[in-house]
């Protein structure tokens, strides 16, 4: 295996064996151009601005995933996980999300910060069809532009989703605040 500072190619992870196992890694500007990744394991990784146009990720877990501005132009989504990835600003052009999940999903119900939900966000992306959306399961709570409402509501930012600039003293205080009710 190579030692460089990015990973740019797959060769410089150890090849397709290494990709079932790289959830919550940092992959910014990664270079996975037509690589077949059926069932990878990527949730919560940061691959923004990654270049996945082509790329087979069926079955793929992507939940919580960064993928802003990332190039995923013709890449097979089919079935993959995507609840509260932010694809903001990705290409989408020719992209099959045929059965994929979108929408939200809430995480850490035990840990001591309390639930965080994430919430697929697709605003300012390239080249999605108001077909191709609606081929994915939980497609309408995802956060998406006017142009992609497809008759139904668009979702409001959640309250109770928290932001990464709480403190962890106001965190402390939100769960007291929900004990005594």
């Amino acid at each position: 295996m190579k030692k460089v500072g990015v990973i740019n190619r797959l060769l410089d992870i150890g090849g397709p064996q290494a990709l079932p196992a790289l959830d919550y890694n940092q992959l910014p500007n990664a270079n996975f151009q037509g690589v077949y990744m059926p069932g990878a394991y990527l949730s919560f990784s940061n691959l923004t601005d990654a270049f996945l146009n082509g790329t087979y990720l069926a079955g793929a877990d992507l939940i919580g995933t960064h993928l802003n501005g990332a190039c995923l132009a013709y890449a097979v989504l089919e079935n993959a996980d995507l609840r509260g990835a932010s694809l903001a600003g990705a290409d989408l052009e020719g992209i099959n999300l045929n059965g994929a999940k979108l929408g939200r999903i809430t995480v850490g119900e035990k840990s001591y910060d309390g639930p965080t939900t994430y919430t697929t966000d697709l605003r300012g992306v390239i080249g999605l069809t108001p077909e191709v959306l609606m081929s994915a399961e939980h497609w309408e709570q995802a956060y998406r532009d006017e142009h992609l409402a497809c008759g139904k509501p668009i979702p409001k930012e959640l309250n109770q989703e928290v932001s990464p600039r709480k403190s962890t003293q106001d965190k402390k205080n939100e769960q007291k605040r929900r004990r005594r009710k």
